[in-house]
């Protein structure tokens, strides 16, 4: 990082470090270290403990552990929690349903105020129509009332071979990280819909969505994207997306194209993104590009190296992520 940079000149940072076991005799799963859990969409990142216990039909769980630094994936003991879960899961020939309720209390030992959220998550499908619905309920830091944090609802239809239409609405308030979650705190909805097809040869996207903050203007974005699973030249996988978003006179411009290639059990990827913000001030822009290698180590061990630099008016960074898998 520059010398002017908040952060220091080198850094090494882990974003998870995860030892996970499944028994093959009873469907019981353990997470160890750095982990998300799948189970609450509410909770986070975890350094501690998770339990799961169930496959189809009704299961549970619990974690215990440290919410890590967000600030720079750092391990710290200030932020210790806990989360307890139960989910269920039913498949049919044509339908499948899942949900999970999950209750998490976070309890800060470096002065910030308590939180604890209850969550509930549904996925509905029906062949290749799906309704997807998340909610989450924070107790106020001030009052102790209860009040609804978020919600949100999704859905996919198909409308013909490989064509589908898809929306959403969400509604939630800021997490107490900004402004503590209060009756009066902030309130930011955001609707969305778009268009998708995929094909044997790739596929390709269009989204339009709009937000409305309760205090402030509103913004328009446009994205799209697209997938390539062969070029015709090379074999090459092309693939890329693209938004413009604006609000009142400001405005942004997302490009990012990327190829891959697999030589044999290495595979390659190199990516490019160009960003551009206007705001009152003029134009700041930005440019990066990165080359990705996944390559087998050892039998049932797998390394990924990322080398990832960034360039333009007002930053400039260079980085070096690493990732190993091992089965067992």
């Amino acid at each position: 990082s520059p010398d002017n940079s908040i952060q220091p000149e080198t850094s090494t940072r882990f974003y998870q470090l995860d030892l996970e076991k499944r028994f093959e005799a009873i469907p019981l799963q353990l997470h160890l270290g750095r982990f998300h859990n799948s189970y609450d969409d509410y909770s986070g990142y975890w350094d501690g403990l998770m339990v799961h216990y169930g496959d189809q039909g009704l299961g549970g769980g619990f974690a215990v552990g440290f919410e890590p630094n967000l600030w720079n994936e750092g391990i710290s003991s200030d932020l210790p929690k806990a989360s307890g879960f139960i989910d269920y899961n039913a498949q049919g020939e044509t339908a499948a349903y899942s949900g999970a309720v999950s209750f998490t209390a976070l309890r800060p030992s470096n002065g910030l105020p308590d939180k604890s959220t209850l969550g509930i998550s549904q996925r509905l499908s029906r062949g290749n129509a799906w309704l997807r619905q998340r909610a989450s309920v924070d107790r106020s830091v001030t009052s102790g009332e209860w009040i609804l944090s978020r919600f949100q609802l999704d859905a996919s239809v198909p409308l013909g071979e490989g064509l589908s239409a898809f929306g959403g609405w969400r509604r939630w308030r800021s997490p107490y990280a900004v402004y503590p979650v209060t009756l009066d705190a902030p309130k930011l909805a955001r609707a969305s819909a778009g268009l998708s097809y995929w094909g044997m040869a790739g596929g390709i996207s269009a989204r339009y969505s709009f937000d409305r903050p309760e205090v402030g203007e509103t913004a328009r974005t446009i994205s799209g994207s697209f997938y390539l699973r062969r070029t015709p030249l090379l074999g090459l996988g092309f693939s890329g997306t693209g938004s413009f978003w604006k609000r009142e006179t400001s405005t942004a411009l997302l490009l990012s194209p990327e190829v891959r290639r697999d030589f044999g059990k290495v595979g390659v990827r190199v990516a490019y993104r160009f960003l551009e913000n206007s705001l009152a001030n003029g134009k700041i822009r930005s440019q990066f590009a990165d080359l990705t290698l996944t390559v087998p180590v050892a039998r049932g061990l797998s390394a990924r190296l990322q080398g990832f630099v960034q360039w333009g008016d007002d930053y400039s960074s260079n980085r070096i992520l690493a990732s190993f898998w091992k089965s067992f």
